[in-house]
């Protein structure tokens, strides 16, 4: 079975489709595909490069961070790059997942040990490859982003998370638990992706559902999709969190001709975003970076 067709199925599907046909369709295959088996897909050397890449890219990102800080990583899915990043920078490191991967035999050391024909300076992967354990390197928590804050107090210097807010049910609720974990001045750098995850040809073609549809289906499929909120929606979710200087490095935007084809379609739809504002569309993925007051 190609999941990647089915997903793309389903992706094409929802913008047509009646709801409880695609809840069917994916009920159907997908539950039986744990993220422990999807981790051993694919080739090791091409992971790797992209591992490798990623956690250089945001030890970049995380140059102010100073060795005995701590540092948060929300969603770490099953490579734990910043969260490895920021081990090897010298941080005390906690991950957050409510569905944790644990490490792999068939998947983990072969990944880390391309990573490190990749990376050869970084030290974690040995120490990695001979712990055999993610707990031996950071502190792994089993919980949520919106339950964060029920399991540990204000304490980590940095909270971090790459690809993962989008698919949080509540935004708000998540990001206020993550503020409330966060010391005063604490700082906040989290990588959102707007495009709409399973049809990647049409990234913003699931705008023209109508909401509170789109909302349902989203729901039944744990948010796997991403989302449908806009930039300047983001923008206010951070802030009603309690967060300051907000701003976004914008890492993908959307071009003029695909915008059009957007816009007529939406101005023909019951969409929330029929009349959005163009520049607002054109957003889609970023590094949000914000702090905590004092």
């Amino acid at each position: 079975m190609d999941l990647k067709k089915v997903k793309r199925f389903i992706g094409r599907a929802s913008l047509y489709a009646p709801i409880m046909d695609l809840e069917t369709v994916f009920l159907k295959y997908l539950p039986y595909v744990t993220r422990e088996e999807r981790c051993t897909w694919g080739n090791f050397d091409e992971k790797a490069k992209g591992v490798a890449s990623c956690i250089s890219n945001w030890e970049g990102i995380l140059s102010d961070l100073k060795t005995g800080e701590s540092l948060l990583e929300v969603g770490p899915g099953n490579a734990f790059i910043i969260a490895l990043a920021g081990v090897e920078k010298g941080a005390k490191v906690t991950v957050a997942d409510r569905f944790p991967v644990r490490w792999n035999a068939a998947f983990h050391p072969k990944l880390y040990a391309a990573c490190r024909r990749v990376l050869p300076e970084m030290r974690v992967f040995d120490y990695l490859l001979r712990k055999e354990d993610f707990s031996a390197v950071f502190e792994v928590l089993p919980v949520a982003a919106e339950c964060v804050a029920e399991h540990c107090g204000a304490k980590f210097d940095w909270v971090t998370s790459n690809a993962v807010l989008e698919h949080l049910q509540d935004p708000v609720l998540g990001l206020s638990s993550l503020f409330s974990v966060t010391v005063p001045g604490g700082r906040h750098l989290h990588q959102i992706d707007l495009r709409y995850h399973w049809l990647s040809t049409s990234p913003l073609d699931h705008l023209i559902c109508d909401y509170e549809k789109f909302s349902r289906w989203r729901a039944a499929f744990r948010c796997e999709m991403g989302c449908q909120w806009r930039h300047s929606e983001w923008l206010h979710f951070f802030e009603t969190a309690g967060f300051k200087n907000v701003h976004l490095v914008a890492s993908s935007e959307q071009g003029k001709a695909y915008l059009e084809r957007v816009r007529n379609k939406l101005e023909k739809s019951s969409s929330k975003y029929a009349n959005w504002p163009i520049e607002d569309l054109r957003i889609s993925g970023g590094l949000y970076a914000c702090s905590k007051p004092l």
